[in-house]
């Protein structure tokens, strides 16, 4: 844990809140609300995705453990108008929380600006990886697919003998969202994977599951090394 997070954690952690896991997601911070508060994420995965101008949504990224939430919330000045938040956030896994009043930021930045260095850090890697996420958009649904799923393996896989299994609920509709394609598109993409022997699917538990056999491949697929047809 780092001095920002410990420091939240002495002032806020007796106001921890518990958003718990569900078929349908509950809401940590909800697009369009204003961004009176930050979240510091303590437990658990949570899905960050941003509204589109079709009625649907985009899914950016999923945060982990020790994320900072909201950095719409992160004021310039105290005359900066308050925003609203752009980006829903929902938890993936039952996730523990604590809100970060905006005042206390504005408060942070004057008397203990060490302590706003790990959240501007995090602010500045979502936005290399927002850009990095434009950039897919030339390349095909299987290796912006391959991708995706070996960067959420990282944070919600779990190694098994056979492979590595994502789990946590994440839909045919997630990936659809997370590699701006449509459904049909990603389920051709999984079957090309399947039937190349990379991916299988599986239940646990009454839940879809996703095992990467060969992550190799995946990432052969992912860097445009390995073209599938």
């Amino acid at each position: 844990m780092n001095e920002t997070a410990r420091y939240f954690e002495e002032k806020y952690g007796k106001k921890e809140l518990v958003a718990p896991m569900r078929k349908e997601r509950a809401p940590i911070l909800q697009a369009g609300f204003p961004a009176t508060n930050m979240i510091y994420l303590k437990h658990g995965v949570a899905v960050v995705s941003t509204p589109d101008q079709d009625g649907g949504s985009t899914l950016l990224y999923l945060a982990e453990p020790g994320s900072f939430l909201g950095f719409e919330a992160y004021p310039l000045t105290p005359y900066t108008p308050i925003t609203d938040h752009r980006n829903l956030v929902a938890a993936l896994t039952e996730c523990h929380y604590l809100k970060i009043p905006r005042t206390e930021l504005l408060d942070l930045k004057v008397t203990r600006p060490d302590l706003m260095l790990p959240i501007a850090e995090q602010g500045t890697a979502r936005a290399m990886l927002l850009e990095q996420l434009k950039g897919m958009d030339r390349f095909s649904v299987e290796r912006r697919l391959a991708r995706r799923m070996l960067e959420f393996a990282q944070i919600i896989g779990h190694p098994t003998k056979q492979g590595v299994e994502i789990s946590g609920g994440i839909s045919q509709q997630d990936w659809a969202d997370a590699t701006g394609s449509s459904r049909e598109s990603v389920n051709k993409g999984m079957l090309r994977f399947r039937s190349r022997g990379m991916i299988v699917d599986q239940r646990y538990n009454g839940r879809k599951t996703t095992l990467i056999l060969d992550p190799e491949k995946l990432g052969q697929v992912s860097q445009g090394d390995l073209i599938i047809v």
